[in-house]
């Protein structure tokens, strides 16, 4: 039965479910009742299982979002609120254009022109007035968010080749002759992640600490490419469950630069803590001349392999084969460091297309052909991986039974 007390949320998982629901139908019909799962009490078992476990999942989901390591989207947001930060929000690139027209006119907002290098398309941000023929300038904006670019030609004069890359009108009107950029596009950027707004959250908390493995948390957060960390401590007199000694911190970092991440360790951590892992890295102190070894764990890439095995209905999309392996490989890529592949979770990515019935669900970290029913536990320097879907050779393969 799945509970709620002082200790947090505990579901049960879809097998523990069904096996409750197969010990009530044999209470209440006996022992004999078929419950296979081609019977007709083994297909409503199922069905009510099923339902259940989405409900579970529902409520692990509210439950989780309280916590702002594992919420995700609009509670993400309204809970960073408390640490003084809001979610970087989509900014659009935008740049300023000259326009050249042969006769009085007016070039409308909205008016296209584009880069010459992606086709891409920036419309004009209001009306450009002619009272006769010559040159003015007007501000366009990207119409697609991201980091996208336009390079300006600051040599650039109208009638003149040049490198600007805003040249090509996209929105032909008579007398409009010419458009480029003097200036390079100021560059936008797409909405800030769930995993990016986590890990900011986490370094300014950090920051504001004065726990000495939280200061090294903080400084690791914000050294250049890092995406994802953790930092142990043992503080007691003996190894502990992870295998560091006493009076060591185990930093596990993925990304970033080896000898940035040595420093952050090294001017952040507490006199006297050493350092455990099998990446060692000489750092040289300005102060005091001395080189001291800084070991950090680097985290290794599980490659998961998935074989879900469905039935297909009349209703199936076409392109449904592909669109659950990409539903499947970016709910795996997405699970942070040492977080466990649990298969009745997958259920969710798999259910989101229309028209089957899954049958089973199998994982293996080792290949497809050593798959089973069996979730799989993750040590804490460890993360889930599934290679690009597109690749000849593919971590996710889709079974289909007809």
């Amino acid at each position: 039965m799945s509970t709620f007390d002082d200790t947090g949320l505990t579901i049960n998982r879809l097998a523990d479910i069904q096996e409750n629901l197969e010990d009530l139908f044999k209470a209440s019909f006996g022992e004999d009742i078929k419950l296979g799962a081609d019977s007709v009490f083994g297909q409503i078992i199922q069905n009510i299982a099923l339902t259940i476990q989405e409900q579970n999942e529902l409520l692990e989901s509210v439950a989780g979002s309280l916590n702002p390591q594992n919420a995700s989207g609009v509670p993400l947001s309204n809970l960073v609120l408390l640490n003084g930060i809001q979610r970087s929000p989509n900014v659009y690139s935008y740049a300023t254009v000259t326009c050249t027209a042969t006769k009085a006119l007016t070039i409308p907002a909205g008016s296209v022109v584009q880069n010459t290098d992606t086709d891409v398309e920036w419309t004009t941000d209001a009306d450009l007035v002619f009272a006769a023929a010559g040159s003015s300038d007007v501000g366009v904006t990207c119409t697609e968010i991201g980091t996208i670019t336009a390079t300006g030609d600051a040599a650039a004069v109208p009638g003149a080749p040049g490198s600007a890359k805003l040249v090509v009108i996209g929105s032909p009107l008579d007398g409009w002759t010419e458009v480029f950029n003097v200036a390079d596009a100021v560059v936008g950027e797409a909405e800030e992640t769930d995993t990016a707004l986590r890990a900011r959250r986490q370094a300014v908390a950090e920051r504001a600490s004065t726990v000495s493995i939280s200061s090294v948390y903080g400084a690791l957060s914000d050294v250049a490419d890092v995406t994802e960390l953790a930092v142990y401590e043992n503080t007691g007199a003996a190894v502990d469950s992870n295998n560091v000694p006493p009076q060591h911190i185990w930093c596990i970092v993925k990304g970033g630069d080896g000898d940035d991440i040595a420093e952050a360790i090294f001017t952040h951590k507490a006199a006297g803590i050493g350092t455990v892992g099998d990446t060692p890295i000489d750092y040289e102190d300005a102060t005091t001349g001395g080189t001291y070894e800084i070991n950090y764990t680097i985290p290794d890439a599980v490659s998961i392999y998935i074989v879900v095995t469905l039935v297909k209905g009349t209703n199936y999309p076409d392109d449904g084969d592909e669109v659950i392996q990409q539903a499947v490989a970016d709910y795996i890529n997405d699970l942070t460091l040492g977080e466990d592949i649990i298969i009745s979770r997958l259920y969710t990515p798999v259910n989101e297309t229309i028209g089957h019935v899954i049958s089973s669900i199998e994982v293996s970290r080792a290949s497809l052909g050593a798959v089973a029913s069996s979730d799989i536990a993750l040590a804490v320097d460890e993360y889930a991986v599934i290679d690009d879907t597109s690749q000849v050779t593919l971590d996710l393969q889709i079974t289909v039974t007809t």
